[in-house]
């Protein structure tokens, strides 16, 4: 090509737009997840790059010591798998009485669940959870990708539904407008040149290759970006949604500032879902801004103040609680070992002989410090144990039900997530599962298939939505708890051979598994 595709200054601007957008709180974002990874001597500068944080110029002394007390992981996997430890149950109501039409909404029900396993949605939410806690939102996007196998006598792959996830850090929209407010939006990504010059309908440029212009956003001790890999290049996706002046909107990627792929309808457009492509989750609102936060961000603080106290008992048990001899003059001539047993004889001089020296306690405030912090940082992510003092049952199960209520915020979010996720995947089986297909679907009494499966067979019943109560996450104290109400308020209707199952087992669902 003479010269390569630049595209329309319109989107250029907005991209760029969008770009400042993620670099306002990129950093900040780059912070949480340092201190997620554990590398938590990290901070910003006033021009808000993220640095090595430092103690001394030159060699570090041993006395000054820098250790890390990892606290935001464990209380951040902790919301992770309450999130997703279950699977969601998906229920579909038929829009018509008519009787295919229920038959097709209890068969979108179970691809439904086929799907949840098949593309790996429990990684998916996975990755979405930890974006929205650490990085101020997650994001997925389901695609079709068309070069899965088995192969057809043409070389096309049969395809099958993908799902791509993205962090706070690469999505941006216009500026000042909400994230379902804006018209457009753009994705950033590394990606490989192998795996962008192999993208269907790539187009090639001989005299202007692709070059590797990706950076590494990690922390940096001078607060510059690097090349991260001599094999990746950033790609910017531009998602247009429908309006008036283009009525099917607008996809256009770009890398190395050329149009790398020839310019599509908006995703949704191309297999008529009306919804958005992209999908996403976050944790807390922000009604002034127009992005969200998450909840790592508000326990840096208190995590420095915990690493801090927890250096300075270290290095006081360096300076202090070293085990050390006094004595008077001379006596230093009688070397003590470690040797047990071991007989020394030592003249008194002046009636003094050698003893052990004196050694000062370690500040108890800053324990008190430490479990200041730790508290801290659970009542931030609404896992606060009880408060000192309180006994009563009443008190007890009040503080319970507030942490408990704090976290069914999100959780209601992420019924939302689930559900709008997975009508988008069940649009795109519609349109793309043309081919016979067998799908087995794990049923109550074992494996069922699905011969033939069509995406057709579907008949636009694709509106399943998630049941709040099936992510909750149940103890198997709270399994043991349902089963007996089960069993005492309907006598008679549950064996005991099923009840012990379902206790032994830690899922009560199996008791009214027809009803779910």
């Amino acid at each position: 090509m003479a010269k390569p595709i630049e595209a329309p200054r319109e989107v250029t601007e907005r991209i760029e737009r969008a770009k400042a957008q993620i670099r306002e709180g990129q950093n900040q974002r780059n912070e949480c997840l340092s201190f997620w990874r554990g590398d938590q001597y990290v901070d910003r500068t006033g021009d808000g790059y993220l640095v090595k944080t430092g103690t001394v110029v030159g060699e570090k002394p041993s006395h000054r010591p820098r250790t890390t007390r990892n606290l935001i992981h464990p209380l951040v996997e902790g919301k992770i798998s309450a999130a997703t430890q279950r699977i969601p149950a998906y229920d579909n109501t038929p829009t018509t009485t008519d009787p295919e039409d229920i038959s097709a909404a209890r068969l979108s029900t179970k691809v439904a669940l086929y799907g949840f396993h098949k593309w790996l949605f429990r990684r998916t939410a996975k990755k979405v959870v930890t974006s929205a806690l650490v990085m101020d939102g997650g994001f997925a996007m389901p695609y079709w990708d068309a070069t899965v196998g088995p192969y057809l006598e043409n070389g096309m792959g049969v395809g099958d539904v993908k799902v791509r996830t993205f962090t706070g850090n690469e999505v941006g929209w216009e500026q000042g407008v909400d994230f379902f407010e804006s018209k457009w939006h753009v994705i950033v990504q590394a990606r490989s040149i192998d795996e962008v010059m192999a993208m269907p309908g790539f187009i090639r440029d001989d005299k202007h290759p692709l070059q590797p212009d990706a950076a590494s956003f990690e922390t940096l001790g001078s607060g510059s970006a690097k090349p991260a890999s001599s094999n990746l290049v950033m790609v910017t996706e531009y998602l247009e949604r429908p309006s008036a002046k283009y009525e099917q909107g607008r996809r256009l990627v770009i890398a190395n500032t050329r149009v790398i792929l020839p310019e599509e309808p908006y995703p949704c457009a191309t297999y008529g879902y009306d919804g958005l492509a992209l999908h996403p989750l976050t944790f807390t609102i922000d009604p002034d801004g127009d992005r969200d936060r998450g909840m790592v961000v508000h326990m840096l603080d208190a995590q420095r103040t915990y690493n801090r106290a927890t250096n300075q008992q270290i290095a006081w048990a360096q300076l202090a609680l070293n085990p050390q001899i006094i004595g008077p003059p001379m006596a230093n001539k009688v070397k003590f070992t470690d040797e047990p047993g071991a007989y020394y004889t030592v003249i008194p001089i002046n009636g003094m002989v050698p003893q052990w020296r004196d050694v000062p306690p370690i500040p108890p405030e800053l324990s008190q410090m430490k479990e200041e912090a730790l508290r801290d940082m659970q009542v931030i992510a609404a896992a606060d144990e009880l408060p000192e003092g309180v006994e009563s049952a009443k008190a007890i199960t009040a503080s319970v039900e507030q942490s408990r209520q704090r976290w069914q915020s999100f959780l209601m979010d992420l019924v939302d997530w689930h559900s709008s996720l997975m009508r988008h995947c069940l649009q795109l089986v519609q349109h793309y599962y043309t081919e016979p297909r067998l799908i087995s679907i794990r049923g109550r009494h074992g494996w069922e298939n699905i011969e033939d499966f069509r995406g057709a067979d579907l008949r636009d019943q694709i509106d399943v939505r998630v049941l709040p109560g099936s992510i909750e996450p149940r103890t198997r104290e709270g399994v043991e708890r349902r089963v007996q109400w089960i069993v005492q308020t309907f006598p008679g209707h549950v064996s005991p051979e099923a009840a012990m199952a379902a206790i032994d087992g830690g899922i009560g669902e199996k008791l009214i598994e027809g009803y779910e």
